[in-house]
């Protein structure tokens, strides 16, 4: 994870304005992510380039479980695929409808959290986690940020997720690789939800 950190160092040190670089994990020109790492992993990369600096483009197929390898096997036909909404196809929607209501693509990317297995940053309110231990739980307590103490945030793909930010920090866990994504809630509004 602290090749990330230097990937960024060297964008920031490069480009005058890294929000208009673009980001994708696969396209047309090379074979399909899928084609050499697992769904888990694609959706770790993905949840990744939709929320680091810069503009997230993805390729189409990618929601649709496209796996084709050197081309022209990387240019399946969509049509084929009678357009079916997947849970990859539902997953990358929840992440879009929270970078809309959000906004946090307006917001400058801080990191909070690197080490060996670990990457955390915020864009404004939005924290992000990501971890490249696929088999075991990565958990962290990040006591680098900007949020209050009983500020209580939601991760957007389980909103029974939630964690609550205390005087030691914002305590995390990532399971298996699988990224998360905290929103910051209303605390009187979760209150009431549940009432």
């Amino acid at each position: 994870m602290y090749t990330l950190r230097n990937i960024f160092t060297a964008e920031n040190q490069a480009f005058s304005d890294v929000s208009i670089l673009g980001n994708f994990i696969d396209n047309h020109d090379n074979p399909r992510f899928l084609h050499q790492a697992s769904e888990k992993q694609m959706r770790n990369a993905l949840a990744f380039s939709m929320t680091m600096q810069g503009i997230p483009i993805m390729y189409y197929g990618t929601e649709q479980l496209f796996h084709g390898g050197n081309d022209p096997e990387d240019r399946e036909p969509l049509w084929t695929t009678n357009l079916e909404i997947t849970d990859t196809y539902t997953w990358i929607a929840t992440i879009n409808k929270a970078r809309t209501e959000t906004k946090w693509f307006q917001e400058t990317q801080i990191e909070r959290w690197a080490d060996e297995l670990f990457y955390a940053y915020t864009r404004g309110t939005t924290l992000c986690l990501f971890s490249n231990d696929y088999n075991a739980g990565q958990g962290r307590t990040i006591n680098y940020h900007e949020y209050k103490v009983g500020d209580v945030l939601q991760n957007i793909f389980n909103p029974a997720d939630q964690v609550i930010v205390t005087e030691n920090g914002v305590t995390v866990t990532v399971s298996a690789g699988v990224p998360k994504i905290y929103t910051l809630v209303n605390k009187e509004g979760i209150e009431e939800e549940i009432i």
